[in-house]
C-alpha cells in the first residue's frame, strides 16, 4: 500500500511538472505571438522572434531564413548567438543542396538532429563543427488560396533553426513548441512581407505622381530633371543618379542634373 502511495504522488508530482512547463511554454509563446503583433517591418518581425525564440526554448542559438526572390536559395534574415563565421555559411544556402534548411523546405519537414557533430545530414562543415549539440530544424508555413479552386494550399516561406547546448539533445515537447512556433512565425512573416510589398507600391505611384505632376506643371528643363531624379534616388536607394540628354551630334550625353548620395554634383559629359 506504501508502495502504491508513492507511485500516485510520483505520478502526481511528474503531472504538474509537466503542466508548469505547459504553462511556462503558453506564456513565452503568448509573449512571441505579442512582440510580433507589436511590429510590422519584416526585419523587425524576425529579430524580435530570433530573441523571444531563443528565451522559449533555451536555445544557445537561433536563425530565421527565408527563400530568396529568385526561389532558389535561402538567405539568413537574422539570428541570435552565432558568429560571423557561422552567419556567412549561411548567409546563402542554395535549395538544391543537401543541407539541413534546403532539405526542410523543400521537403516541409521538420528535422531534428541529436548531435550535429555526428548526424550525417549535417551537409556544412562550419555547422558540424560549431560548439552545439542538437538541432532542430522547422518550415515556415502559411496558407494560402488557390487560384481556381479556392481551397487553402501550404506555401512554405524558409525555415527557423534551433542550436542546443553541447550534448543536450531535442526532446520532443522542443519538436512539438518549435512546430507551434513555426506557424505562428510563418503567418508573421507573410503578414510583415505583404505589408512591406503594398508600402514598397505606395512609394512608386507616389513617386510617379510626383514626376507626372512636375512634367504636366512646367516646361522649364531644370525643374523637371531636378524632380525625376530626386524622385528616382528616393524610390530606389540610389547612391547615384544621373538625368542627360543626348547632344545634337547623338555621341554625347550631356548631364542635366546628378544625384550622389543625395547631393547635387557636377559631371563631366560621357561620350
Amino acid at each position: 500500500g506504501a508502495l502504491g502511495i508513492m507511485q500516485d504522488i510520483t505520478e502526481r508530482k511528474r503531472f504538474e511538472d509537466q503542466l508548469v512547463r505547459k504553462n511556462r511554454e503558453l506564456a513565452l509563446l503568448s509573449e512571441l505571438q505579442d512582440a510580433i503583433n507589436e511590429t510590422v517591418a519584416l526585419d523587425e518581425t524576425l529579430h524580435r522572434s530570433c530573441e523571444r525564440l531563443a528565451v522559449l526554448v533555451n536555445a544557445e542559438a537561433v536563425g530565421i531564413t527565408l527563400i530568396g526572390n529568385d526561389e532558389r536559395t535561402l538567405g539568413l534574415r537574422s539570428s541570435k548567438g552565432l558568429d560571423e563565421s557561422l552567419m556567412r555559411s549561411l548567409s546563402e544556402v542554395r535549395l538544391d543542396t543537401p543541407s539541413l534548411l534546403a532539405h526542410a523546405v523543400r521537403n516541409s519537414e521538420v528535422l531534428v538532429v541529436d548531435d550535429i557533430r555526428e548526424d550525417p545530414r549535417v551537409a556544412i562543415e562550419l555547422v558540424r563543427a560549431a560548439p552545439f549539440g542538437g538541432c532542430i530544424v522547422v518550415p515556415l508555413k502559411t496558407h494560402a488560396e488557390g487560384e481556381h479552386d479556392r481551397r487553402e494550399r501550404e506555401r512554405v516561406l524558409g525555415a527557423a533553426f534551433v542550436f542546443f547546448a553541447r550534448g543536450k539533445k531535442p526532446s520532443e515537447d522542443d519538436r512539438e513548441l518549435l512546430v507551434s512556433v513555426s506557424t505562428v512565425l510563418g503567418n508573421a512573416v507573410e503578414k510583415a512581407t505583404l505589408l512591406e510589398t503594398a508600402r514598397s507600391s505606395v512609394k512608386k505611384l507616389v513617386a510617379l505622381d510626383e514626376i507626372a505632376v512636375a512634367l504636366a506643371s512646367t516646361l522649364d528643363i531644370d525643374e523637371v530633371t531636378h524632380a525625376v531624379a530626386r524622385n528616382v534616388f528616393r524610390l530606389f536607394g540610389a547612391t547615384r543618379v544621373m538625368v542627360a540628354r543626348i547632344h545634337a551630334g547623338g555621341d554625347t550625353l550631356v548631364p542635366a542634373f546628378v544625384l550622389d548620395d543625395g547631393e547635387p554634383v557636377q559631371a563631366a559629359p560621357i561620350r
